[in-house]
């Protein structure tokens, strides 16, 4: 399949389930995301890890408070990424999201640059963001790219660290396009279930 008619499905199905997803209640997303929060704090990969890089929610994603707050309180090293030039992704640990966040890249909050960066090999546990995937751990993302490149660093790690995805039900599609170079994700955890996909992210 070429490049350019790979690139047409995924802007549709970004506009697919962008609409969905925008179209969710926000008071039944709350209920989602605190669902899908509770269970990858059950999960042995988060439970084991002591730097957890999570991201922060921004417009209708679900909301990562609460996970957030799960990783402070059981005394992990928190990581929130921070857009450094193009597919770039600096990995800064937050101590209190109160005062060391703001309005970054796209309104995305992140952390600032007092925030010390650390190397994705210190990573034990990651969670990626994204609008649509499959059972297979197939992944589109948004568009910029930067996860892409940070999850082809955590291949290229003697210790790579537990790659999870957070999605609503209604992100999940019975199969997404994918690229050569797009890297599927091992486990997706929804409001419903936990997939592990059998790929090796």
């Amino acid at each position: 399949m070429n490049g350019r008619l790979v690139r047409e499905q995924k802007l549709a199905v970004r506009r697919q389930v962008q609409a969905a997803r925008d179209a969710l209640d926000a008071a039944e997303r709350e209920v989602r995301s605190a669902a899908i929060c509770r269970t990858i704090a059950g999960l042995p990969e988060f439970e084991q890890a002591e730097s957890v890089m999570l991201f922060a929610s921004f417009g209708s994603e679900l909301s990562t408070r609460a996970l957030v707050d799960t990783t402070l309180l059981a005394g992990k090293r928190l990581v929130l990424p921070a857009v450094q030039g193009r597919g770039r992704l600096a990995l800064r640990v937050v101590c209190d999201p109160a005062t060391e966040l703001a309005r970054g890249t796209w309104g995305i909050p992140e952390p600032c640059v007092r925030c010390p960066e650390i190397a994705v090999g210190e990573l034990d546990f990651l969670l990626v963001p994204g609008l649509a995937f499959d059972e297979r751990g197939g992944r589109v993302g948004y568009g910029g790219g930067y996860y892409d490149c940070l999850l082809r660093q955590t291949v290229a790690r003697p210790r790579p660290p537990a790659v999870v995805a957070a999605c609503f039900e209604l992100q999940l599609l019975p199969t997404v396009p994918t690229s050569t170079h797009d890297l599927p994700v091992p486990i997706i955890v929804t409001e419903a279930r936990v997939i592990r996909t059998g790929a090796e992210a």
